[in-house]
């Protein structure tokens, strides 16, 4: 299950987020990128660490669609098929 999805203009703040993952089958920009969090938009992410985390397609720590802002956060040990830490689409 992935950790958290962070919807148009909203913020999460000061959270760790930690072993997410997605399905290996499905769309690959919804079911099965950012096993951390999925940004949909204009969603922020601050001071929080994501780690651990991954997926079957891009983003195991994150994935940005059409935008969204990681600030003052820690990426570690994230992993995917392809763009292991973030990735923008």
């Amino acid at each position: 299950m992935r950790c958290v999805y962070v919807a148009s203009n909203s913020v999460l703040a000061g959270f760790t987020l930690t072993g997410g993952h997605t399905l290996t089958n499905g769309d690959w920009d919804t079911d099965r990128s950012g096993g951390g969090v999925y940004f949909d938009r204009s969603g922020t992410l601050e001071g929080c660490v994501l780690d651990d985390n991954a997926c079957d397609w891009p983003g195991g720590g994150a994935i940005f669609m059409s935008g969204g802002v990681l600030r003052d956060s820690v990426l570690s040990r994230n992993g995917a098929v392809d763009a292991g830490a973030a990735a923008c689409m």
